[in-house]
């Protein structure tokens, strides 16, 4: 309990005063283990600040020929909000996402585009099975909170939702920039680029802490270092695991 709270003190003492507290930024490159139902593989990802933008690239080789498998890019805008007491809060809008994936050799793309002026997402699907490209809309949901799923670890810690979920359950959304692959990559996920979820702390330690995303009555679990540095994911569900490589 103590470690929690010195959590707590630590990353959201400032948020009692009406202030958010700016994470620190950095442009960096990790790589990961990442293991499904299908195998192991090595998972590369990037992250950049730039002009008030987030923009991640996560690329997932194929450990035996080297060869790429997946690969997104999500870029999600950097910006404030007064809310009804007139307290400036950060918030992380998802913007665009560019997906790839092979399957039987052959590449699959999709762009996943949020237009909040129409409340709509754009879906824009090149299938080689199919001729031409294949344009889908839907309807952006009510809510706060939207991160994309490659972005998640920056897009929970730029809301400060880190701290908030250590608190009480948070209410998110979750973007599906793999859409409308997802569903042939996760069982269950439904047929919509947005899902619900919900944020809680699950467990903690001095070293680390750990969260619970759950999203679609699936828990992803996720880890972070005591400096809030992403360490990885398991949702076990799925046979998914994704751990930082020494």
């Amino acid at each position: 309990m103590r470690n929690l709270l010195f959590f707590v003190f630590l990353y959201g003492c400032s948020l009692n005063k009406g202030q958010n507290l700016t994470p620190a930024r950095e442009n960096q490159t990790v790589v990961y283990n990442y293991t499904d139902q299908t195998g192991s593989y090595l998972l590369k990802r990037e992250v950049k600040y730039s002009n008030k933008k987030i923009i991640t690239r996560t690329k997932i080789f194929s450990n035996q020929s080297n060869s790429e498998v997946e690969s997104t890019v999500a870029v999600s805008i950097l910006g404030t909000v007064r809310t009804p007491k007139n307290r400036k809060i950060r918030v992380l809008l998802p913007n665009v996402s560019q997906f790839k994936v092979w399957f039987s050799k052959k590449e699959h793309f999709s762009q996943v585009k949020l237009n909040r002026k129409s409340k709509q997402v754009d879906v824009l699907t090149k299938n080689p099975e199919k001729k031409g490209n294949f344009e889908q809309s839907f309807s952006i949901p009510k809510g706060r909170f939207f991160c994309f799923f490659s972005q998640l670890p920056e897009c929970l810690k730029e809301q400060n939702l880190l701290y908030l979920s250590a608190q009480k359950k948070v209410q998110l959304f979750v973007v599906w920039d793999n859409f409308p692959y997802h569903s042939e990559l996760y069982e269950g996920m439904g047929t919509n680029p947005i899902t619900s979820a919900t944020l809680e702390i699950s467990k903690h330690s001095k070293d680390e802490l750990k969260y619970s995303l759950d999203i679609g009555n699936q828990i992803i679990f996720y880890h972070f270092d005591k400096k809030l540095m992403f360490k990885g994911f398991y949702w076990i569900s799925q046979g998914i695991s994704l751990k930082r490589s020494s």
